[in-house]
């Protein structure tokens, strides 16, 4: 369905003595809650049909305390559980299940790191976050009974809010690094992808610029939107937060626009320390002398099913290089920037500044900050301007690449200890380039656009020089061709390929597999090439192959890892970033880089894994060509739609992750969360979608309304205007 149908049928950084002084201010400051005064300034809340909330307010404070009140409203156990967790007290109100993720957040240090991070916020800005905070307990204390488990946790403080972002901005590094093998709590529930494009005016059919946001995350937990309107003196940005986020992450306003794809880059580093003894109490070797561990000794509590709170002790150990883990009779030190190293307190005030400016030069001022730990940034503005930019606190190291790194490095030297990390002139970064446009879908930075980036031009541990992931840059080589598919991109074009579900894999592999599978002894084998070669190679709900197809990658995925890693002994302790390389005949060709890797290295592994994925289908039940969205499912509360799209490894654009559901059926965890496709015209054109819906409270109307949308691959209008707003009015609060 066009856009234009779908607005027919859905209208949706003195002295020393005045130093002190502040500081011991700030430290008190920081032991109080917020003060919930009556605020000075009028604001009011506009809320849509669609659950979305628009700010309007005569200050940024008001603004923020508004916000504040709104996410609670609209996410408020969620925001006490994430709270809880960045304390590290999860266990404490939510028992069990939570303790190794306390464990993890302490170890990190990342209550003690929400405190350090707010007194270090400008005052300014402080207030804001002040404000925010404000909002969010003057909800709690007024609706006590919209509320469930975590109350005692309240009041809130700024130092809370700093401390998520941490943990937050910790669970995104771990997810991209080797340190998430350190972090097995830290991890996600779906594999983060999605993608952002930008079109430039020369590209676009209309002559004007466009941004496509299309972030990809799990449907949940510390990973959900929350999608918002601020209009203050000097703002008006409309776009996406991160659930108890006070800003906006992924935004844009009458002028520009941005959004962020999880980007690999290394930003985490992991030692192999030398303990003296058997015991770490003896201490460790560095710079040849022989240094203690720093240790502490926290409580955690843990709630109990009987109500009761069982109390564990848990010690900490730090080197010089981090936090200190013992996994498999090795101690390993960690080092994560955008922490303790490479701080990033500022994330927040920076994204504040993205959505105030009002071109490309004030929009790289706030990137200059460098208080991104990760992520690149796709923009397009309303002067025909773009940039992609593989943005990160890169460390700047004394020697090796990144397959010195991707292992544990000799602890026992400081000249391998980081203390810096590269400027912002010094990051990948494609800015207007000839192509009219960029992209980015979680891949390398050198084919952000074409002619690709050369890596020798970047610090030789900024990224793979070659591609070592098959699963991230099939799904972006499909998004590469769609671009390229058309001299002149329309809004509509953008719409379709950001919604395709052709596979790239299949296109790469299936004819093959079809020839081999049909040479096979086996009559199951056979019947299941005679689907595969009826199959459309997509993951429509109606497609009829898609989840033979999908269970046979499955099955291919261990058997050639087993094969590989086993003829490869140095890929063991990280297969899963480089094995997969390697499944194919014709390897990853620089020379041409949107056609390869192709064909099969061991026909045969994958007739065999198609055999295991057909007699596995019929073990269950269903037919070999059984419809995808059959199987697939968009559910939320009583919501049970046939889904729309399939796994990003397979190389698909619209990739979704799936977990098995009560019944047995697949169930979206993952996928294109907030969506946004702007057109920078005069006005400004924009159209969004919240997957899963602006609320997670389970009383909300809002609780998975626009899965429907999402099922019928359509966006919604983005009201900005306060005539569409009214036209489209909820309700109105006065917070």
């Amino acid at each position: 369905m066009s856009i234009a149908q779908q607005n027919r049928s859905c209208q949706r950084s003195q002295r020393w003595l005045a130093l002190v002084a502040i500081v011991v201010l700030l430290i008190h400051t920081l032991l109080q809650p917020v003060s919930a005064a009556p605020p000075k300034a009028k604001v009011e809340i506009l809320w849509d049909t669609w659950g979305v909330p628009h700010i309007f307010a005569e200050d940024a404070e008001s603004a923020l305390r508004a916000f504040g009140w709104a996410q609670m409203r609209s996410h408020g156990d969620l925001i006490l559980r994430l709270y809880a967790q960045a304390r590290g007290r999860g266990a404490e109100f939510y028992g069990e299940e939570y303790l190794a993720g306390d464990q993890a957040t302490r170890l990190l240090g990342i209550p003690e790191r929400g405190q350090e991070w707010y007194l270090a916020q400008p005052p300014a800005f402080r207030s804001k976050i002040d404000a925010f905070v404000v909002g969010m307990n003057k909800y709690a204390r007024e609706h006590p009974d919209q509320l469930a488990t975590g109350r005692a946790l309240l009041p809130f403080t700024g130092a809370d809010v700093l401390a998520h972002i941490a943990r937050v901005m910790a669970i995104f590094v771990a997810a991209s690094s080797e340190c998430g093998a350190m972090l097995p709590n830290f991890k996600m529930d779906a594999q983060p992808g999605g993608h952002g494009w930008a079109v430039a005016p020369s590209h676009s059919a209309s002559g004007h610029a466009l941004l496509l946001a299309s972030p990809s995350m799990p449907w949940g937990d510390a990973q959900t939107f929350y999608e918002a309107q601020i209009v203050a003196p000097g703002v008006d940005v409309y776009g996406a937060a991160l659930v108890g986020f006070p800003t906006l992450s992924i935004a844009f306003n009458d002028s520009l626009g941005w959004t962020h794809t999880l980007n690999p880059i290394d930003v985490c580093d992991l030692y192999l320390l030398s303990p003296v003894a058997a015991s770490l109490d003896a201490g460790y070797k560095f710079d040849g002398q022989i240094r203690a561990f720093a240790t502490v000794t926290q409580t955690i509590k843990i709630a109990q099913p009987d109500g009761t709170l069982r109390v564990e002790p848990f010690v900490i150990r730090r080197a010089v290089q981090g936090p200190v883990i013992v996994q498999g009779g090795r101690a390993l030190a960690m080092r994560m920037a955008g922490q303790e190293q490479l701080p990033v307190g500022g994330l927040a005030e920076q994204w504040w500044e993205m959505g105030k400016a009002h071109n490309l030069a004030e929009f790289q001022t706030a990137l200059r900050h460098m208080q991104l730990p990760l992520f690149t940034v796709t923009y397009a503005d309303r002067d025909g301007q773009i940039l992609s930019l593989f943005a990160g606190n890169l460390p700047a190291r004394a020697r090796g690449d990144l397959s010195f790194w991707r292992l544990p490095a000799p602890g026992d030297s400081s000249t391998l200890v980081w203390t810096e990390a590269h400027g912002y002139d010094e990051l990948p970064k494609a800015i207007n380039p000839p192509a009219g446009w960029v992209q980015s879908a979680g891949g390398l930075p050198w084919f952000m656009t074409l002619p690709a980036l050369d890596p020798a031009d970047y610090p030789v541990y900024t990224a793979a020089r070659i591609m070592t992931d098959a699963r991230h840059f099939l799904r972006e080589q499909a998004g590469i061709k769609l671009l390229l598919a058309h001299d002149k991109l329309s809004v509509d074009q953008i719409l379709s390929a950001t919604n395709s579900t052709r596979s790239e894999m299949a296109d790469r592999l299936l004819e093959t597999l079809i020839a081999a599978a049909r040479r096979s002894s086996t009559p199951t084998t056979r019947r299941a090439a005679a689907v595969l070669a009826r199959w459309d190679r997509q993951a429509e709900a109606e497609s009829k192959g898609t989840a033979l197809f999908a269970l046979w990658y499955q099955h291919w995925v261990p058997l050639m890892s087993m094969r590989v890693t086993a003829s490869n002994p140095m890929l063991t302790p990280i297969p899963a970033l480089t094995s997969r390389a390697l499944f194919y005949e014709t390897l990853w060709d620089p020379a041409d880089p949107l056609n390869t890797p192709t064909g099969f290295l061991i026909p045969s592994v994958a007739v065999k894994a198609l055999e295991t994925a057909a007699l596995q289908l019929e073990q269950m039940g269903l037919p070999l060509d059984v419809a995808w969205g059959d199987v697939a499912r968009f559910r939320r509360g009583q919501i049970d739609l046939p889904a729309a799209g399939g796994s990003g490894d397979l190389g698909i654009v619209r990739a979704l992750d799936f977990a098995p559901g009560a019944d047995g059926r697949l169930e979206a965890v993952g996928g294109p969360a907030y969506l946004a496709l702007v057109e920078f015209a005069d006005p400004v054109r924009a159209w969004v979608l919240t997957a899963y819906g602006n609320a997670s409270q389970p009383d909300s109307p809002h609780n998975g309304d626009q899965l429907r949308l999402a099922a019928q691959k359509e966006l919604r209008p983005a009201w900005r205007t306060r005539a569409d707003i009214l036209a489209h009015l909820e309700a109105r609060t006065l917070p």
